[in-house]
């Protein structure tokens, strides 16, 4: 396997989205889809990728605001192995 890492910054802090990429099926893996949704999109059809998960590293908003836009677009789950207490006010692994 092939395996290729693109990163594009995003949204009003300016947070790295990245793309771990298979080269030999071009299936794509989107890490914490930031904000603008559609130049997510936009960039995946042009490189003639396949979407197949969406992975979040945290639930901060700079890292989740393009989630929603990008799994319509692909009806894709979002796969993150944090969730947030609120009567903890804290994240911690599940």
């Amino acid at each position: 396997m092939n395996l290729a890492i693109r990163m594009m910054v995003l949204g009003p802090v300016q947070t790295n989205c990245y793309f771990l990429i298979n080269e030999d099926t071009k299936e794509v893996l989107i890490v914490d889809p930031a904000d603008r949704a559609q130049k997510i999109i936009e960039w995946i059809n042009s490189e003639g990728l396949k979407p197949v998960a969406i992975l979040l590293t945290h639930g901060h908003f700079d890292h989740i605001m393009g989630v929603q836009g990008v799994t319509v677009f692909r009806f894709m789950r979002a796969k993150t192995r944090w969730r947030f207490s609120p009567t903890r006010r804290s994240m911690f692994p599940r």
